[in-house]
């Protein structure tokens, strides 16, 4: 480009009109171009005033009752990571907590004479919630006997993968989209957005 041109592209905009005036291939956008430069206010406007593409949100889809328990039945409960794998889609199911929440749970945040959980959520909040009677069961099972030995940093979390580490929410993404790929159809799978 050469001096004195102006072009507009969005949502930047490149006005280049001397070069003694501000640097020749300066992109700002349009919002401090209304404040730096106000002989450019009325461009920067009519940027601002262009309508932006409507389009309609895709609503996220959800299991039905069925395929829940087409999930549960897909685990191998005979090794130990299959029972601890049924544990947390359990305890997913039931407490509607997200991945990350159910991977940073501490042993001591869970009750089974009360029954209850308390999950540290956003905002560093703790909630507690009740569990039902089989979730409660299969998590003191999960404990006494299918838990793996942890590495000593991670000896308060409640779930550890087979490195003996806590797990991330990418490791609990992973064990619901491996288990959900064996219960629920490929084309079911795309409308829940797990492809």
């Amino acid at each position: 480009m050469h001096r004195g041109c102006k072009r507009i592209t969005w949502p930047f905009i490149f006005i280049c009109t001397n070069v003694d005036e501000w640097p020749c291939y300066s992109f700002t956008a349009p919002k401090m171009i209304r404040l730096m430069y106000p002989e450019y206010r009325e461009t920067a406007e009519l940027m601002l005033n262009i309508p932006q593409k409507r389009y309609r949100k895709r609503l996220i889809d959800y299991l039905t009752p069925d395929e829940i328990l087409k999930v549960f039945q897909s685990v191998d409960l005979t090794e130990k990571q299959g029972f601890r794998d049924y544990a947390i889609l359990h305890l997913l199911y039931d407490s509607g907590a997200r991945a990350s929440e159910i991977a940073t749970l501490d042993i001591d945040y869970f009750d089974p004479e009360k029954r209850t959980l308390a999950i540290l959520g956003k905002g560093n909040r703790y909630r507690l919630i009740q569990l039902w009677p089989k979730t409660t069961e299969l998590i003191v099972c999960y404990i006494k006997k299918y838990r793996a030995k942890p590495k000593p940093l991670y000896t308060d979390r409640l779930f550890i993968n087979q490195r003996g580490e806590e797990f991330t929410r990418h490791g609990i993404y992973r064990i619901c989209k491996k288990y959900l790929t064996l219960s629920v159809s490929a084309k079911r799978l795309k409308d829940l957005w797990l492809c």
